[in-house]
Order: C-alpha cells, then structure tokens, then sequence
C-alpha cells in the first residue's frame, strides 16, 4: 500500500495517478484539514471528482484509490523532538509550518512511508 499525502493538486494527483494508472498499485490518500488554508473544501472535493473520473476512464483501477483520510490538523499531537529539528532546519532555509506538523503526524500514526509530493523548484525540495 502507498501512503500519499494528496490535496488534488498536480504534483500529489500526477503521483497518485502514475501508482494506479501505471503501476496498478493501491493507494491510501491522507489530506490534513488545515484551518488556515481556504482551500480545504475544494480540495477535498477536486480528489472526489479525480476518484470518480479515474474509475470512469480506467474501470481496471476501481477500488485501488482507497477512502481518503482526513485529520483536523488541531488534532495531531506535539512532538518537541520533531518540532525542535524542524525549527533547526527552518535556520537554514524558509520551510512552511506544514512540514513540522506533516512529520508529527506521521510519527504519531506509526507511518514511516507516508510520502509528501513536492516539485523539483519547490523551497523544501532540497531538504
């Protein structure tokens, strides 16, 4: 199973789709509701739509996107460990405060695969 976290923008959906489309690999989607982000409800409805348009066009795939996960980021519990390395990275360059709760998360639900899409020109691509 491949862990992605997905938003239903082109970076985590070309992912997402290269494992089912391609591969013809099970994916389990994780999306963090993240108060300060507008776009959350879109998001979530940009990855229904994509589901359904994949089956439609690829009916061999049907069932291989499993149910999204989604967590309300206020509910991911602290990590001073993590949060410490992450304040340390940010020292050397800009990193968005997702990156910091991304990893708590993960390390809370036991989940060492669960991969974050990024382009090559993103700022944290680097790291």
């Amino acid at each position: 199973m491949n862990n992605i976290l997905w938003t239903g923008g082109w970076d985590s959906t070309f992912r997402v789709l290269s494992l089912v489309i391609l591969q013809n690999k099970e994916v389990q989607p994780y999306y963090i509701i993240d108060p300060g982000r507008a776009s959350n409800e879109v998001e979530l409805l940009t990855m229904e739509k994509i589901k359904k348009e994949v089956v439609r066009k690829f009916p061999n795939t049907k069932g291989l996107i499993k149910k999204t996960i989604v967590v309300k980021m206020g509910s991911i519990p602290e990590n001073k460990d993590i949060s410490q390395k992450f304040q340390k990275l940010k020292e050397s360059s800009f990193m968005g405060s997702q990156y910091d709760w991304l990893a708590r998360y993960s390390e809370a639900k036991g989940i060492s695969n669960l991969e974050l899409s990024i382009h090559q020109d993103d700022k944290a691509h680097f790291l």
